[in-house]
């Protein structure tokens, strides 16, 4: 018996981008005034367009999204618009609930600095209820997944992507700023072609 090759055809991922960018953004969204979120402790800015305020931030986004959409996805005259975007303000020793993004087709979020205590969970929804033993954990046999992000890094993913905002054990206020993004123009083929609004 000779193993020939496996194909994983579960298409959620998650996009790393190390954006090219040197800002300071944490006095920006400390002078952000923010509003409770649930019961989770975690705090949404006011403000829901908040990359309006970041010209540089924004492009270094745009262009990730633009590549992701182009040269990963490999779709062929689709753009993207950002239609929300907020900072969120995660308290010492709070984190938010699991939770999907809705009417999105992408999400986004974007990690000022890094620290070994901030995180993101992601969740593998789409894994086998059948769950052995195992001898190491990988794709195909995992619940969750842990992401520590570095200074200026961007995770993009597709909003039906469960995820959560791993509890902040550091002595201070976790920032990160997180986006919805929907195609904009003509999308789609056929009987299914819809145009999208800006």
């Amino acid at each position: 018996m000779k193993f020939s090759y496996d194909l994983p055809i579960i298409h959620n991922g998650v996009f790393v981008y190390d954006l090219d960018i040197n800002e300071d953004f944490i006095p920006y969204f400390e002078s952000l005034k923010f509003e409770n979120q649930n019961e989770d402790q975690v705090k949404l800015s006011i403000n829901k367009n908040v990359l309006n305020n970041l010209p540089n931030l924004k492009t270094e986004i745009y262009n990730a999204l633009h590549h992701l959409v182009s040269d990963v996805l490999l779709s062929k005259q689709i753009d993207i618009n950002i239609y929300h975007s907020w900072v969120t303000q995660t308290g010492i020793n709070a984190e938010s609930h699991p939770h999907k993004h809705a009417n999105a087709w992408f999400s986004g979020v974007f990690y000022p600095e890094e620290d070994p205590s901030f995180g993101l969970r992601i969740f593998n929804d789409n894994l086998s209820i059948f769950q052995p033993e195992h001898k190491a954990y990988g794709i195909y046999n995992s619940y969750q997944f842990e992401l520590k992000p570095k200074k200026n890094q961007l995770f993009i993913f597709f909003s039906t992507l469960r995820h959560q905002v791993m509890k902040n054990k550091s002595n201070k206020y976790r920032y990160s700023l997180a986006f919805n993004a929907l195609p904009k123009g003509s999308f789609g083929s056929h009987d299914s072609t819809f145009n999208f609004k800006e």
